[in-house]
């Protein structure tokens, strides 16, 4: 039987990390940096996650606001 390939636990490195960033939702970013934050708390793991959860909430603000325009 073949095995599935397992993905790399985002927080094992900094290419895991970003690789995991691109694809992650708003919710999936907030649990990471949760994550972190309880378990080794990194600054610039911190920094990184809560960047990419900045700019996941940004464009979630902006498409609302576009919705709204008249």
């Amino acid at each position: 039987m073949a095995k599935k390939k397992q993905e790399p636990d985002p927080l094992s490195n900094w290419t895991a990390l970003n690789a995991w960033l691109l694809c992650a939702t708003e919710e999936q970013a907030e649990k990471l940096l949760v994550r972190e934050q309880e378990g080794a708390a990194r600054e610039r793991v911190l920094l990184r996650i809560h960047s990419r959860l900045n700019k996941l909430r940004a464009h979630r603000e902006r498409d609302g606001i576009k919705g709204q325009a008249r």
